[in-house]
């Protein structure tokens, strides 16, 4: 069984090109309001890629989120994300991650990578699990990976500083941001 454990960490992303297929993937976020609700949203136009030699170090994962998909259910707060007191969406249209090393961490990989928010580049580190331990062939002809890969940032180290504090001193969004990503990626070099 370990054996098993130490193969599927180790080649978690078989040699080749891939590509998320947006049909088959999220990317979204949860903040909690005021302290007692989380709320999710969701970012609907994104494209993502690995491309690996079938080693973790020679595995690169790279991300872009187009910021002006974003979507929380509610028109007028999705219109104050993309002004200025967070993401300014004019000026900064798209969020970008590069991963810089992926290494075995507990039921899955540590993910290290710069993530570009507001123009504002950080190193963040993310917990990707592998959905099975070998690619599957679909009806189609071709092969495809699954990844679910979780994180979490704190808002203000990417200048997203807006805040009203309720009136025990709990701010209306939290700092702390969980990042979850289910992303379907699908062989593109053949």
């Amino acid at each position: 069984m370990a054996a098993t454990t130490e193969v599927t960490t180790q080649t978690p992303v078989h040699a080749g090109r891939w590509a998320a297929d947006p049909a088959h993937s999220s990317v979204s976020f949860r903040v909690r309001n005021m302290g007692i609700v989380t709320v999710t949203g969701y970012f609907a136009d994104f494209e993502g890629s690995l491309v690996s030699d079938g080693t973790l170090a020679g595995t690169h994962a790279e991300g872009t989120i187009q910021v002006p998909s974003v979507d929380t259910r509610s028109e007028k707060r999705d219109q104050h994300l993309l002004a200025d007191d967070f993401f300014a969406a004019e000026q900064h249209p798209q969020i970008r991650f590069a991963s810089t090393s992926i290494e075995p961490d507990g039921d899955g990989l540590k993910v290290v990578g710069d993530l570009t928010i507001k123009g504002i580049t950080r190193s963040v580190e993310l917990h990707a699990v592998p959905q099975a331990p070998e690619p599957i062939e679909d009806p189609w002809g071709g092969t495809r990976i699954g990844l679910e890969v979780s994180g979490e940032v704190d808002r203000r180290d990417f200048d997203l500083n807006w805040d009203v504090l309720t009136p025990a001193g709990v701010p209306l969004a939290s700092y702390k941001v969980k990042l979850d990503l289910l992303l379907g990626f699908a062989r593109s070099d053949g």
